[in-house]
């Protein structure tokens, strides 16, 4: 999920409300933003610099890794639910990272509908996009 889609036409008074929960720190290369099976006390936005972040598949373990650049939005999934994370991100250069703590953010969605419906549907789209994804792969060979 990319940070500008969860604010586009959105009311100034909005973003600015968000800009005030969310603290922008610097992270130099090589540092651990989380981890998967830590409980999501947060989610990340990347706002310079990019990010490593490796999958996990429960039962075969790590399933692939990739580069998130400035822009994308981590962990919000996981922070939202309360849940772990399912992945580990690490900083690939030096980077500035904006951390929304997940208490903050349930209390912004609870003051902030109009927001808190762009998300249901950024997070609607992104399911129906994986499960499109899904059934398209060929069924799977039993040995």
């Amino acid at each position: 999920m990319l940070h500008e889609d969860l604010f586009k036409g959105l009311p100034e008074s909005t973003i600015q409300d968000f800009a005030a929960i969310e603290s922008r720190l610097f992270y130099p290369s090589g540092t651990a933003l989380f981890t998967a099976d830590e409980t999501a006390s947060a989610f990340f936005i990347i706002h310079r610099g990019s990010v490593g972040v490796s999958g996990l598949d429960w039962q075969e373990g790590l399933a692939g890794s990739a580069t998130s650049p400035a822009g994308e939005v981590l962990g919000l999934s996981a922070a939202l639910a309360g849940d772990s994370y399912r992945a580990s991100a690490r900083t690939l250069e030096s980077s500035e990272i904006g951390l929304v703590d997940r208490s903050e953010f349930l209390e912004f969605l609870n003051t902030h509908s109009e927001f808190a419906l762009r998300l249901v549907a950024l997070l609607s789209e992104g399911l129906t996009s994986a499960l499109d994804h899904l059934r398209a792969l060929p069924p799977a060979v039993e040995a």
